[in-house]
């Protein structure tokens, strides 16, 4: 009877060690954090399960000029990337926090914040939320930038198996040439609910 116990014993130790070893192997808790990439291109809407995504427009910029005229221009450390977008949320409102370039060495930019310009944005449902996002990015990595945009965190990990836009700027590598030699200016712009049109602006030297 001792001996049945301890053979009883022994197996379910046994059988518990194994099933820590599985789970500790395999993890069998964790979910792909990879979203869901629905791509697209500029002038074309992505449809996503909770919103149509569009980027409408996307320039180079050398200075982001505040909307507050007493205040200077910000002058980027790369090249301003600046990019307008147009958002509808299609079954109830959304907020949209995760907005970001990936490069094609997969490096990630995130807004500027030197630049002010549109931040974490909402979208009411079936009316259309439209924004100008800028992003600062080195002068060797413009080529191939993609905008990634998700009712999600750039902080936190909260697109896990969401979908998510993924839009490709269309910038070749003789673009990234020319605008890596930009000296435009664009009058600072946030989010909206009319359509946003990029304003080039001609910059005041301001004496010393």
């Amino acid at each position: 009877m001792i001996g049945g116990r301890l053979t009883g014993a022994v197996v379910l130790a046994a059988s518990l060690w194994v099933g820590h070893l599985v789970t500790s192997e395999l993890d069998i808790n964790e979910v792909n954090t990879d979203p869901f990439l629905r791509s697209g291109t500029v002038g074309e809407p992505v449809h996503l399960d909770y919103a149509d995504v569009e980027v409408t427009d996307v320039e180079p910029a050398q200075y982001i000029a505040p909307t507050d005229k007493t205040e200077l221009a910000r002058i980027a450390g790369g090249v301003f990337v600046v990019v307008v977008t147009k958002v509808t949320a299609t079954r109830e409102a959304e907020s949209f926090l995760d907005v970001h370039l990936v490069d094609d060495r997969g490096r990630v930019f995130l807004r500027s914040a030197k630049a002010d310009c549109a931040g974490p944005t909402g979208a009411k449902a079936a009316v259309p939320d439209y924004a100008m996002f800028c992003f600062d990015v080195p002068k060797t990595a413009l080529a191939g930038l993609r905008l990634r945009m998700a009712r999600g965190s750039d902080i936190y990990d909260t697109t896990r198996g969401d979908a998510m836009a993924d839009v490709d700027l269309g910038i070749s590598r003789a673009d990234a040439e020319d605008w890596a030699e930009t000296t435009t200016a664009y009058g600072q712009e946030k989010d909206s609910d009319r359509p946003i049109e990029l304003q080039e602006i001609t910059l005041t030297q301001v004496d010393s």
